[in-house]
């Protein structure tokens, strides 16, 4: 019984990192909206190596005041993982712009 209970968490273990790689392409051919003051819709998360925009992609990050006057929520400019090459055929569109890369 310890001897199956051990190679089960082994066999897990090793499948792990596997399940972890970003995959190769993300396209977008349709239209991906979001906006910070709708929560029901959140943004993707691109976990690729390259990303391909062939449609419509507008991530609004909206400043909400509350009834104070006061900034009650910033939003984080948005940023997919481990993107190394951006291909965009549609108009693009931004508020502030992308995160510089360094």
């Amino acid at each position: 019984m310890k001897r199956f209970f051990l190679a089960l968490i082994a066999a897990g273990w090793a499948a792990t990192p596997v399940a972890a790689q970003p995959i190769p392409l993300y396209e977008n051919f349709g239209q991906v909206t979001y906006r910070i003051d709708i929560p029901e819709q959140a943004p993707p998360v691109i976990d690729a190596l390259a990303f391909a925009n062939y449609g419509t992609f507008e991530i609004t990050n909206v400043v909400k005041f509350s009834t104070f006057g006061a900034l009650n929520d910033l939003g984080l400019p948005y940023e997919p993982n481990n993107v190394l090459n951006f291909t965009n055929r549609a108009p693009p569109r931004a508020a502030a712009g992308p995160r510089p890369v360094s």
